[in-house]
């Protein structure tokens, strides 16, 4: 989970990650520079749970570099991404990983559905069925990003083997790791459920910094 100034909502975050049925789960929180009270509200629940580790950037490095510190640092052999403002819905993580366990080996991990949720909004109707998803190949993604950056359980393995997440990349970095990840012949099998909440609101990229974004997404499609 990389963090910035996300005081308003980090810990609704982390909690709907520490409050999940699968037990045996590691939370690594990368603060990027915060300069609001996210550290401190982080390193308090850290405290009093042991599975949530905190490290920490002394300057902004960028959300690309605070996720590949976080997967650097992580013991389990699956990852899962999940921004500092967004939800994971009660047994998002058990329903992906029963899927990605029993996978067969060319699987890369599984994926579930999302739903957007606005600034102040808390969702009604946690993890509710989602209609059929297909298998996500790199033939079936068709040039389009397949899914957003909280919904894959991905191999800890697989991803450290692509190097991690484009530092250069300060826009759609999952977009382009995904797309690597697939172009080597890797797939993600789907979960029929709505796993994650992504919230939106007037900080995220796609408002704050259009061109970046454009800029972004334009540099994945030149690798294609």
């Amino acid at each position: 989970m990389p963090v910035r100034d996300a005081a308003p909502y980090v810990e609704a975050a982390v909690r709907s990650v520490l409050e999940q049925d699968l037990e045996e789960l590691e939370l690594v929180v990368v603060d990027d520079g915060s300069l609001d009270r996210t550290t401190d509200l982080v390193a308090d629940i850290a405290a009093r749970d042991g599975r949530l580790r905190l490290l920490r950037h002394g300057e902004p490095l960028g959300p690309s570099a605070a996720r590949n510190d976080g997967i650097a640092a992580a013991t389990a052999p699956f990852l899962c991404f999940l921004d500092g403002d967004d939800l994971m819905y009660p047994s998002s993580l058990r329903s992906r990983w029963e899927a990605a366990v029993v996978a067969p080996p060319g699987a890369a991990g599984s994926y579930c559905g999302w739903e957007s949720i606005g600034p102040d909004e808390v969702p009604r109707s946690p993890q509710r069925g989602t209609p059929s998803l297909p298998r996500v190949s790199y033939l079936q993604a068709d040039g389009e990003c397949p899914f957003i950056i909280s919904a894959p359980l991905v191999r800890t393995d697989v991803v450290r083997a692509v190097g991690g997440f484009d530092e250069a990349l300060h826009a759609a970095e999952d977009f382009d790791l995904w797309l690597r990840l697939l172009r080597e012949g890797w797939w993600f099998d789907p979960v029929g459920v709505i796993g994650v909440a992504y919230r939106q609101h007037g900080s995220g990229i796609m408002r704050t910094d259009v061109i970046g974004f454009v800029d972004g997404v334009t540099a994945v499609y030149d690798s294609l």
